[in-house]
């Protein structure tokens, strides 16, 4: 961001907010993380379901930064698709791993 700044004629502001969109990020994906592997670990339900929850957020700031970002690099195209790839198949795992602990807590 600091090449932009330098380099890029950014409207007023607006350099700023994408810096603090991926501030939230960087500090939203670790928790997600965490969360997604507690879950896993102890094999319960709730801490999916709060990653889950996370990940929306996380899809469209990484939808934003491909498609609406004021100055899109291809570097932040091909980084961004992958992180959103990888949220994906996260989801649908974490999905599909939660719906398995809840049938195993029932019976």
């Amino acid at each position: 961001y600091i090449y932009r700044g330098e380099r890029l004629p950014y409207p007023e502001g607006v350099l700023g907010l994408e810096i603090f969109g991926f501030i939230m990020i960087a500090i939203i994906e670790p928790c997600r993380l965490a969360l997604a592997s507690q879950g896993n670990k102890t094999e319960t339900v709730t801490p999916l379901a709060w990653s889950l929850a996370l990940s929306l957020p996380l899809f469209g700031a990484h939808t934003y930064y491909v498609r609406y970002q004021t100055f899109v690099l291809r570097l932040d195209q091909i980084l961004n698709i992958f992180s959103i790839c990888f949220l994906g198949i996260e989801f649908l795992l974490s999905v599909i791993t939660g719906l398995v602990f809840w049938q195993n807590r029932r019976a």
